[in-house]
């Protein structure tokens, strides 16, 4: 698979997924699903304000965003100018009573314990199932795939979200063994990934900061 720089024609369609930046939980270490609602830290807002003066932000035509604060904050940082559609679908799951807990604190609960043995297919208590998550975010990809075949015209797409949707997404759309494969964002990171347009196929894929620690 060919890395390039910023495609953008006719023939293809960009899709950026963006991570949200960094919450001082996610520096703690604690799960943050959908039931704590953190801000993003001020290093994170001075970073995003610094690509953004330096021309550092990919243009787009169109933009999702997810409803948790972290990720509108984002949003309205890097793209100022773009009205968003806040997408339900796209936010991170539901990690129950294990939201805003740590490793630490959650690993010798034995439901826990399955949880991290199966990938996160055990639902965390009185959180969101599995089957559930996974749906919602399968649809994200199929409303995709439709756009990009009924309305081409609104690409390059930015999808602002979670650590957890991308790691899916990029699960589906890249094989096992490969470099993006289940492919973790850093804070305010962008993953971008060229598709052809006329048969779904990956052309290329590249961080868009990927000297983001």
């Amino acid at each position: 698979m060919s890395i390039k720089k910023q495609i953008n024609s006719e023939e293809n369609c960009l899709v950026y997924f963006l991570r949200h930046g960094l919450t001082q939980d996610n520096l703690d270490r604690k799960y943050i699903g959908t039931r704590s609602n953190p801000g993003i830290t001020d290093e994170s807002k001075q970073l995003i304000s610094e690509r953004v003066a330096a021309g550092e932000v990919p243009e787009i035509k169109s933009l999702w965003v997810s409803p948790m604060r972290r990720a509108i904050e984002t949003a309205s940082l890097y793209f100022p100018d773009i009205s968003p559609v806040v997408e339900d679908d796209v936010k991170e799951r539901d990690f129950g009573i294990w939201d805003g807990q740590t490793w630490e604190q959650l690993k010798d609960i034995a439901l826990y314990r399955s949880f991290i043995d199966s990938e996160g297919r055990v639902t965390p208590t009185e959180g969101e199932p599995y089957e559930a998550y996974v749906k919602r975010l399968d649809s994200i990809l199929e409303r995709i795939e439709q756009l990009m075949r009924e309305e081409p015209e609104n690409f390059p797409l930015a999808i602002v979200c979670h650590a957890g949707p991308v790691r899916y997404w990029t699960s589906k759309i890249f094989e096992e063994g490969e470099e993006y494969h289940n492919y973790f964002l850093p804070g305010a990171g962008c993953l971008a990934v060229e598709v052809s347009a006329a048969d779904l196929r990956i052309d290329s894929v590249y961080d868009f900061y990927p000297e983001t620690e």
